[in-house]
């Protein structure tokens, strides 16, 4: 979805070489309702963009889904550090971990953050979204359109704020370690930073699929 818009396809096809791994199948839920009526949606899906040095190094990682702006930001800000040289990459991740210790921890009864990546039927939300020209909006009918525009860009937003407050923090630390290549850390970025265990069969939705309903108590 990202990477088909033309400012960010463009910004790549210019700056980087671009390749695509999918690192399991994308699931997907099926609700039957009988008649022919099925619903059937991806869920609990997630991406992570990688950054490297041409000695296969991951430099940075973009995380989850953002919106167009902040993408092309993060991307603009990766392509200078990948320029950088070894120590000055890892020098950067340590500073990133340094500044995430120093912040101030969030008040607990803050309202928990919405993740694009965990909402079932996101991806034609978060389609929809990418897709706003606010400066064509003022014809758009009937007003329930507009409404459902505002609540799937406010989900990307939400999103945005979460891979740079929350995420970001844990990339940092994690390649502040050593240098490593995509392979090496794959699982770990998924289970650790996206909440998203690829070696978990269910993707951690095994206690929504089969807890209560016909399977719990009454």
């Amino acid at each position: 979805m990202l990477f088909a818009q033309p400012g960010i396809r463009d910004f790549i096809a210019a700056n980087f070489i671009p390749a695509w791994e999918k690192v399991r199948d994308v699931p997907t839920a099926t609700i039957d309702f009988g008649g022919g009526r099925v619903l059937k949606r991806t869920v609990n899906g997630n991406v992570a963009t990688y950054i490297c040095a041409p000695d296969g190094r991951v430099v940075d990682i973009l995380p989850g889904l953002s919106t167009l702006e902040a993408f092309l930001e993060d991307l603009r800000a990766a392509l200078a550090l990948a320029k950088r040289p070894p120590e000055e990459v890892a020098v950067h991740h340590l500073d990133g971990v340094v500044r995430s210790m120093l912040r101030d921890l969030p008040e607990p009864s803050a309202k928990p953050r919405l993740d694009a990546g965990k909402t079932l039927g996101v991806e034609p939300r978060v389609k929809r979204a990418l897709g706003v020209d606010r400066s064509k909006r003022k014809g758009i009918e009937p007003r329930v359109k507009s409404a459902i525009l505002d609540a799937d860009l406010a989900l990307l937003e939400a999103d945005t704020l979460a891979n740079r407050e929350l995420r970001k923090p844990k990339i940092h630390e994690l390649l502040s370690e050593r240098a490593y290549t995509p392979s090496e850390i794959t699982k770990r970025v998924y289970r650790d930073i996206l909440d998203c265990d690829l070696d978990d069969p269910y993707l951690g939705l095994g206690e929504a699929a089969f807890g209560g309903g016909a399977y719990g108590d009454r």
